[in-house]
């Protein structure tokens, strides 16, 4: 057999084993040197948010889009040639995107290999106490002795929702009672969390300091922990979120940090 009849054979070995797409990429325009491809066209079409996408579903859609891919060439190679990928303010905004694309994927690989679904419910199963909800409301004020005069009032038979009404400084939660709605450990900061799962229903705490000011939190009402099996998509895309976070902080434990705190004003 031949070199020619070699190549053949092998091309065929290498299609029956999945190794290589046997789709031919079409050229579909040329702009001066520069060649689009019906790969490339499909390639960014396919990057398009699902909404967007179907507007270029249809060839007239096609063909608008690849307009656009010409468009965006010409203007690409003018660039070049007034030399501004070498200007400096274009190279910092260049090494930017490539930190973010960077961390992006990064964030996808370790969803894709540490956050499969049995690794989700197991890390569900030991952690299981940590998914319990609380609904909770909170009066904030900004000084420490108004919010010992705020908890006195409540305790001599104040009306909470009035109070968080009357004195909270949370312009997003006073108008409905400072109601907070449900939430799981790891929602707040700290302080704010411990009080607030450490309290019974229809009970409320003494204030509690945070960066925000200072808290009197009442809890509403407490849901225990479902089942997996009775889990829905958001219950799981926040059994993701707390374990990406816990990756995320072994990095950073294993890196050397030093933070200035003193510096940042």
């Amino acid at each position: 057999m031949g070199k020619k009849g070699n190549i053949m054979m092998a091309a065929v070995i290498i299609s029956l084993l999945g190794g290589v797409s046997t789709v031919v990429a079409e050229d579909l325009a040329m702009v001066n040197s520069r060649v689009i491809t019906s790969e490339e066209l499909e390639s960014k079409l396919n990057s398009l948010a699902p909404q967007v996408k179907t507007h270029y579903t249809s060839s007239t859609g096609k063909l608008e889009f690849l307009d656009n891919l010409i468009t965006g060439e010409v203007v690409y190679q003018e660039g070049l040639r007034l030399g501004l990928d070498k200007d400096k303010s274009v190279l910092t905004k260049l090494e930017d995107a490539k930190r973010e694309i960077l961390i992006n994927t990064t964030v996808e690989k370790i969803v894709n290999e540490k956050l499969g679904e049995e690794q989700v419910k197991k890390y569900y199963e030991d952690h299981k106490k940590d998914f319990k909800q609380v609904k909770a409301s909170h009066i904030l004020v900004n000084q420490e002795d108004q919010a010992k005069d705020v908890y006195k009032q409540l305790k001599a038979g104040a009306d909470f929702s009035e109070s968080a009404k009357k004195y909270s400084v949370d312009t997003g939660t006073k108008d409905n009672g400072g109601d907070l709605g449900y939430f799981t450990r790891g929602q707040m900061v700290e302080p704010f969390e411990e009080m607030a799962f450490s309290l019974k229903v229809n009970k409320f705490g003494e204030p509690v300091k945070t960066d925000f000011g200072y808290h009197i939190i009442k809890v509403l009402d407490i849901k225990d922990s479902k089942k997996f099996e009775e889990m829905n998509s958001v219950d799981i895309s926040n059994v993701k979120r707390k374990m990406l976070n816990g990756e995320i902080e072994k990095l950073k434990k294993g890196a050397k940090i030093t933070v200035h705190k003193d510096r940042v004003k």
